[in-house]
């Protein structure tokens, strides 16, 4: 085997540190050429050739398996159990149990929805960027649609707002029932439901507690003047001022809320909480103290709202 000095032929380096990023540089580009030299009569790339062991990995389950079933064996038992074992992230579970009932939409058709245009990398130079023109194909997005974003970064807001917007419109369907309009006094109650339509797993998605999804509604008068709101979020720093956590004596993260000094009674918030099981202490009737604010009925996986009160 030759050294270093021998296959580029230099005697003399600034530093030992030097000699090594030279080494491993050469030592890349000759395995690169290794490599290319054993796929071209497969006429496959190196990243083509990463991507087909990728999938041989997968056993036929699709990447996103890797990111959406988080759970760890916390006992040691060989088995998943929730409040025992913590289970983080269930989105392929759900998906499978969607396609189970006869769901045909995949990850691809819901969060990389169909581009306009019918070439890929149409301006790339040839031969420079890509060797012979694409043929003619759908394109789909790449930007992965899906409704958690920053919500302190208004460019990255604005970006993809329309495509957020479309796919919210295709996965969950929210109606006002005008028969339940209900005026006495000061006060005004009315019935909103929203059930899931078309995602292909439970709503809201997400990683564990990070699920959560609420109903902003706003009530104005003829002049278009605010007369009453609940769950909005005025500024990116801003709480929901859920009654789960505020009116929880014992909650570890109420003094972290902002700008929340009373809980907002109105509030509609499907969201999923972490809990521990042996700290659900039973209350009121035999009722635990920890609950899921996240309700969803088997079957049809349907998702109602409730009566918003003013």
């Amino acid at each position: 085997m030759i050294t270093i000095n021998q296959a580029i032929q230099q005697s003399k380096f600034n530093s030992e540190y030097h000699k090594l990023a030279v080494n491993l540089f050469y030592t890349t580009s000759w395995l690169s050429g290794q490599h290319q030299h054993l796929l071209k009569p497969f006429g496959i790339s190196m990243q083509q050739f990463n991507i087909l062991r990728i999938l041989r990995g997968q056993k036929g389950n699709p990447l996103s398996v890797n990111c959406h079933s988080v759970q760890y064996d916390r006992n040691g038992d060989g088995r998943i159990e929730k409040g025992t074992d913590l289970v983080l992230q269930t989105l392929f579970d759900e998906w499978q149990d969607y396609r189970k009932q006869g769901g045909a939409a995949s990850c691809v058709d819901c969060h990389m929805p169909v581009a306009k245009g019918a070439r890929a990398a149409e301006s790339a130079l040839i031969p420079l960027e890509q060797d012979a023109e694409a043929p003619p194909r759908t394109l789909r997005s790449h930007r992965f649609i899906a409704v958690d974003y920053p919500i302190d970064k208004p460019t990255v807001i604005a970006a993809t707002r329309a495509e957020r917007e479309a796919l919210l419109q295709r996965a969950a369907e929210l109606k006002l029932d005008p028969r339940t309009l209900a005026i006495s006094d000061s006060r005004m109650s009315f019935d909103v439901s929203i059930k899931n339509v078309g995602a292909g797993h439970n709503l809201p998605g997400g990683f564990a507690f990070v699920r959560q999804m609420w109903l902003e509604v706003t009530l104005l008068d003829a002049r278009g003047a605010l007369l009453a709101a609940s769950g909005q979020v005025i500024q990116p720093s801003d709480d929901l001022c859920d009654g789960a956590i505020l009116d929880e004596s014992e909650s570890s993260v109420r003094e972290l809320l902002s700008r929340c000094t009373a809980t907002n009674r109105q509030l509609v918030s499907f969201q999923q909480m972490l809990v521990e099981q042996n700290r659900a202490a039973p209350r009121r009737g035999g009722a635990r103290a920890a609950r899921l604010r996240n309700e969803h009925a088997s079957g049809r996986r349907r998702l109602e709202g409730s009566v918003v009160q003013f």
